[in-house]
């Protein structure tokens, strides 16, 4: 991947992270039934939101925008038209789950399936972004590193106005995405150097890059510090936490080094 590719940046980062508010939010209504935003619209209504942003960012990828629907038509070879499908499904769930709670209709189960559909999606996205050339991520990596971004951005989102309520249930969560999410991002480029010779070229542009470990720095070292200090998560921690996953997503679509650089180049 020899660009830092901007509207794939925000789309993946994006609909990782609307997919993240439901799980995360399936996993506090089951929890605590009591919670006051069991019956309300507004996290569904809000991941809807945050995914439809990042399908647009997408289509600022496509050289034709206006045809982007035909590239769903190749679902039996195409893992892209398997992504989009998915995401597809999960936005449509999340429409109708938005539309019952709007009209008064508590129904939590429908959390259920739209949290299925959306971790079915984040795993065609890391097949789509995964493919045989690159052999660093042929592997379960962007699945691991696409979850830890749905689970950070996805707790994270929740502290805000009207979602407060959530905040202090969802701190734990946020605790523990950072603590994995520190450890994996500071091991792999490490199990890359053990590897091939573009494995370890891979592993190589990461520990020589400033973006990376001023993210491994400020994103995991000092948002942990700050989540264990403070008894409240303050509002511009997620921020925080964006900008390190939309730094880190850049950093996987530029720094991941393709098998073609070991053999010359030759396309």
């Amino acid at each position: 991947m020899s660009s830092s590719e901007p509207p794939l940046v925000v789309f993946t980062v994006l609909s990782q992270m609307a997919v993240g508010m439901i799980m995360v939010f399936t996993g506090i209504t089951f929890m605590s039934p009591d919670n006051a935003l069991l019956c309300s619209p507004l996290v569904p209504g809000a991941a809807l939101g945050i995914l439809i942003l990042g399908f647009g960012a997408a289509t600022l990828h496509l050289g034709h925008p206006t045809g982007g629907v035909r590239s769903i038509v190749n679902l039996r070879y195409s893992w892209l038209s398997r992504e989009i499908l998915a995401f597809g499904c999960c936005g449509a769930v999340l429409a109708v789950d938005t539309g019952l709670r709007w009209r008064g209709y508590c129904m939590p189960l429908m959390l259920i399936p739209a949290s299925v559909t959306g971790i079915i999606a984040i795993y065609t996205s890391a097949r789509v972004y995964g493919p045989p050339g690159y052999p660093a991520i042929n592997n379960a990596s962007p699945m691991v590193f696409f979850m830890i971004t749905a689970t950070l951005l996805g707790s994270g989102g929740l502290i805000y106005p009207p979602f407060g309520s959530l905040a202090n249930v969802v701190k734990p969560v946020l605790l523990v995405s950072l603590i994995i999410g520190g450890i994996v991002h500071v091991t792999v480029p490490s199990l890359w150097m053990t590897g091939g010779r573009v494995q370890q070229l891979t592993g190589r542009a990461h520990y020589r890059s400033v973006t990376y470990w001023t993210r491994i720095i400020v994103q995991f070292g000092f948002s942990l510090v700050v989540l264990i200090l403070l008894d409240t998560i303050p509002p511009w921690l997620p921020l925080v936490l964006l900008a390190g996953e939309l730094a880190g997503r850049t950093l996987f679509f530029s720094h991941t080094v393709h098998t073609s650089v070991n053999m010359g180049k030759p396309y």
